[in-house]
């Protein structure tokens, strides 16, 4: 999965956290479950989701940012788990 995660260059929001998520709702209410935490922030970032343990189904796959002065996150259309992978891009801009 491609993402971009860009914190403010200066300023009160401090350090960012980014990690990837899969989700079967596809609403980000807390039951998400994180499958890649501490990824880097920047542009054309890369990070995977292996599925092979996963039952068949749709999935939602997305990317979270939060930094102290705001969260973010991104959940494209739903994935199919009996698919191959694939890239799908994702852009989460942070703005002061």
């Amino acid at each position: 999965m491609l993402y971009d995660v860009q914190n403010p260059p200066s300023g009160p929001a401090g350090s960012i956290q980014v990690w990837a998520f899969w989700d079967q709702d596809g609403v980000f209410n807390g039951d998400e479950t994180t499958f890649a935490s501490s990824l880097p922030s920047g542009e054309g970032k890369v990070t995977s989701l292996d599925t092979g343990g996963m039952a068949p189904g749709t999935i939602y796959v997305g990317v979270a940012a939060e930094n102290a002065s705001v969260r973010r996150w991104t959940m494209p259309r739903p994935r199919s788990t009996s698919r191959q992978p694939r890239q799908c891009p994702l852009s989460i801009r942070q703005r002061t």
